[in-house]
Parts: structure tokens; C-alpha cells; sequence
């Protein structure tokens, strides 16, 4: 019987010896580049839908929609390289990820509650009323 090529210096999620056979490879990768590829899909249809909502809703000029968008986008994509600093020196991938997880659920929940109550969004405004805010 064939002995598995072993990893040397990684293991597996049981913490017993990767074996080159069974761990990693192309269905791994695939696997997350397909999971990278519907996350960034997600964010840019949030993108372009929060446009809209901050046009329509909460009333910002479009140069200020445009940079509300930008701030988020900006930031989202700093807490990346933080999220990855402390992954890699303290808490580990995995905790990372579900750290990261529950923040952006909780974020997007946050979002939604907004939208939908009526007390939490910005009263309507008549565009022919120039003193209107």
C-alpha cells in the first residue's frame, strides 16, 4: 500500500498531518475564488444600490452619494488589511472569518432596520420648496 506524501510543517483542520493527496489542490482554490467572485459580485450590486438609496431616501446630492459610497468601499477594504494583520498574528483564519462575518451581517441588519422603519429615516421633502433641507 501506497504511503500519502505528507506536508511538511501543515496540518488539517484535525491538526494531524496534511497529506498532499487529500488536502489544498484545485477543488480548494476553486472553491474560494468562486466564493471571492460572489462576494465582490455582492458588494457591487450593494454599490450601486446605495447610490440609489442615498439619493432617494436620505436625500444626499448625488457628489455626496458618491462619496458616502466611496467612504464605505474605502473602509471596507482597510478593515480587509486589519482583519488580515490580526489573522495572521493572533486570532487565526478561521476566528478571523467569523469575526469579519458577524460585522458585516451586523452592518447590513443595521442597514436594513434603518430602511425599514419609518422613525429612522429623514423626513420627505418637497424638491419645489427651497427652503427645504
Amino acid at each position: 500500500m501506497d504511503k500519502a506524501e505528507l506536508i511538511e510543517g501543515k496540518v488539517d483542520w484535525r491538526g494531524k498531518t496534511a497529506q498532499k493527496d487529500k488536502h489544498g489542490g484545485s477543488r480548494a482554490s476553486l472553491l474560494i475564488l468562486g466564493a471571492f467572485t460572489f462576494e465582490n459580485m455582492a458588494t457591487m450590486a450593494l454599490a450601486v444600490n446605495l447610490v440609489t438609496y442615498f439619493t432617494e431616501v436620505m436625500h444626499f446630492n448625488i457628489a455626496d452619494a458618491a462619496n458616502q459610497l466611496t467612504n464605505y468601499m474605502g473602509t471596507s477594504y482597510i478593515l480587509t488589511i486589519l482583519m488580515a494583520f490580526l489573522a495572521d498574528t493572533y486570532i487565526g483564519r478561521f476566528k478571523t472569518v467569523l469575526v469579519a462575518t458577524c460585522i458585516e451581517a451586523l452592518g447590513l441588519g443595521l442597514l436594513a432596520l434603518q430602511a425599514h422603519y419609518r422613525h429612522l429615516k429623514p423626513p420627505l421633502c418637497n424638491i419645489y420648496d427651497p427652503n427645504s433641507k
